[in-house]
């Protein structure tokens, strides 16, 4: 996964840009992120995992927070400290399985986009809970393998571009599928089991829209566990949710 970062790594990071929908699904998220986190004030410590190149990163260091990244892309972690100069020793080469920094060390920590990649799913969680205190927050983001959008990319559009490519090896590489497509309320469960309780959820829809709430589907139970009410899988892209370190 990450040799496609280090070849498209400006292209990718491009993509924030775009007023197509996947621009607007990704903007949309990333503010819905910040606007879950609020303000640092100068002395809380916040650590992005897969920070890409640096786009959330650069808006919390603006909203006052003192920031840290990780992602295993060398052309992405270059990308994200021309960015922040100023954070270049806090923005480091790493996996989110293996966090790089000590027990209890941020604040918070936010996971967007980058969850669905990793080798192992529960060791990253657990890597994210060990780095925060008790009641430490966390920001993390899942697709809706269900939805329709996931569904035509990840069962038709790309296994029929990596099958053309395989004979014309020409254009662009094709984005490799996730590790992981586990649905929604299974992802919740292994948050729970990572000691990762959920506060607050928001669902991203592909126009950039953004549902707080529970409503649309899946309800989080006092003790973190989930279950499914009324699903509109078809509907939304993603879910964004605030977890809280117990």
């Amino acid at each position: 996964m990450s040799e496609l970062w280090e070849a498209e790594a400006r292209r990718y990071d491009a993509g924030y840009d775009s007023t197509g929908r996947a621009g607007r699904v990704i903007r949309a998220r990333q503010e819905a992120a910040i606007g879950l986190l609020g303000d640092g004030l100068g002395i809380a410590r916040v650590l992005d995992v897969g920070m890409g190149g640096g786009r959330l990163c650069t808006a919390l260091a603006d909203n006052g927070w003192e920031v840290a990244g990780v992602d295993p892309s060398e052309a992405m972690v270059a990308l994200a400290r021309s960015r922040l100069p100023g954070a270049a020793e806090t923005l480091v080469v790493g996996r989110a399985e293996e966090l790089p920094f000590p027990d209890a060390s941020f604040d918070a920590v936010t996971a967007l986009g980058s969850l669905e990649y990793t080798r192992d799913l529960d060791a990253a969680l657990r890597e994210i809970a060990r780095v925060m205190p008790v009641k430490g927050r966390a920001v993390l983001s899942w697709p809706n393998y269900g939805g329709l959008t996931p569904l035509w990319r990840g069962r038709v559009l790309y296994p029929s571009l990596r099958a053309i490519k395989r004979i014309l090896p020409v254009g662009r590489p094709v984005p490799p599928p996730a590790s992981l497509p586990l649905p929604l309320d299974k992802f919740l469960e292994a948050c729970g089991d990572a000691r990762l309780f959920m506060a607050i959820a928001a669902y991203i829809y592909p126009s950039g829209r953004v549902h707080w709430g529970d409503a649309d589907g899946f309800v989080i139970r006092a003790d973190g566990r989930v279950r499914r009410g009324r699903n509109p899988a078809a509907r939304f892209s993603q879910i964004l949710c605030t977890a809280v370190r117990v």
